[in-house]
């Protein structure tokens, strides 16, 4: 089978880079062709005054990037496409293109950048009125500090659901838990939306499980607001003995290493390969204390197939993750004080969270 993938990396590698590049191995490794049809976000650094001066129209529509997937599909047998990411420059172009040569395509959605131009939503954002799950309207803030920016990426996104480009297209929009369907189901058909969650790599699943278990705490993720990095090192700081070890770069890697290092918080980086495992196989338990409405980590994956438990906020996809008193443990997204209590009791607990660390590579 043929399947074009399209996909615009970020700036800073995050866990939806890592699933576009997973797939394609896995895609390989059983025989199939992949077709990359890519850009990276790093390119805009190296434009000209001419690409500058295009780059708010192509945000909407990237003719460039219409004319090119044409070509390949022209000179290569299609089967599937399967695209992720396509802000800010592929656009939904290549979905005009994909509708109009009647090509079936997947977009996998990994944020909610059709409902906010800066993809995420945080639980005051919803309203449940009734049984009826609901996007509240917030005030627009501005996405990279651009009214440019926000203006473009909100038109985009409009002009995808008011020209029905899913709704009367060829292709069917993949969410990764039941809250993201429940909530893009508000804006599309719900009969174009089906629920499929993330995988990982064979390489990831084979026994990574320590012999035994180190005395620390683990972060892994992009160090940015929305991740909720601050309330897990405000946590830590009222355990007596906890260590924190953070991984991971992001927009708040200066700040927080300026403010929490003194603290006796290690901060390590970016990781990956063996290093990475390996920290998720020797801690105690991995901490996700998100405050937006996460999809569903890898990073928490990864985590249960190397029996390290998880404490998780309560809040997006992680509930349906994590099974409190379980696989893990939940609290409060945003609540220092019960995030301090789990990481006490885990402390308190060793038999208990090894219990838990099982179960999370059994439900794995």
């Amino acid at each position: 089978m043929n399947v074009l993938q399209i996909h615009n990396f970020y700036q800073v590698r995050g866990g939806e880079d890592a699933v576009v590049l997973n797939e394609r191995a896995m895609l390989e490794s059983r025989g199939h062709k992949v077709i990359p049809l890519y850009a990276h976000s790093s390119e805009i650094t190296h434009y000209g005054l001419l690409d500058i001066a295009l780059l708010p129209a192509r945000i909407v529509y990237n003719c460039r990037m219409a004319r090119k997937l044409g070509r390949l599909i022209d000179r290569s047998r299609v089967d599937v496409v399967h695209i992720h990411n396509l802000w800010p420059l592929i656009s939904p172009s290549v979905i005009c293109v994909l509708n109009r040569r009647k090509v079936p395509y997947v977009q996998t959605i990994h944020n909610y950048r059709y409902l906010v131009p800066d993809g995420i939503l945080f639980k005051d954002d919803l309203l449940q009125p009734g049984n009826r799950l609901k996007v509240r309207r917030r005030p627009l803030g501005l996405f990279h500090n651009s009214i440019l920016l926000t203006f473009l990426y909100s038109l985009t996104a409009h002009l995808v659901r008011w020209l029905g480009l899913v709704d009367n297209g060829c292709g069917v929009l993949q969410v990764l838990t039941k809250l993201s369907y429940d909530i893009h189901s508000q804006i599309f058909p719900g009969s174009r939306i089906v629920v499929k969650g993330n995988f990982i790599p064979d390489s990831e699943v084979e026994p990574r499980i320590a012999a035994e278990k180190a005395d620390y705490f683990l972060f892994l993720g992009r160090l940015s607001p929305e991740k909720g990095i601050e309330t897990f090192l405000d946590a830590c700081a009222q355990v007596s003995g906890a260590i924190a070890i953070v991984a991971g770069e992001g927009p708040l890697s200066h700040s927080l290493r300026e403010h929490y290092s003194a603290n006796g918080v290690e901060f390590v980086g970016f990781v990956e390969g063996e290093q990475k495992a390996q920290l998720l196989a020797r801690a105690k338990a991995l901490v996700v204390p998100s405050v937006w409405l996460e999809h569903q980590p890898i990073s928490v994956m990864e985590a249960s197939f190397a029996a390290t438990p998880t404490v998780a906020a309560c809040i997006g996809g992680l509930p349906e993750m994590v099974h409190n008193g379980h696989t893990g443990l939940l609290f409060e997204s945003g609540n220092v004080a019960e995030l301090a209590s789990r990481l006490q009791w885990c402390g308190d607990h060793p038999g208990e969270l090894q219990r838990m660390g099982a179960n999370a590579r059994q439900f794995a």
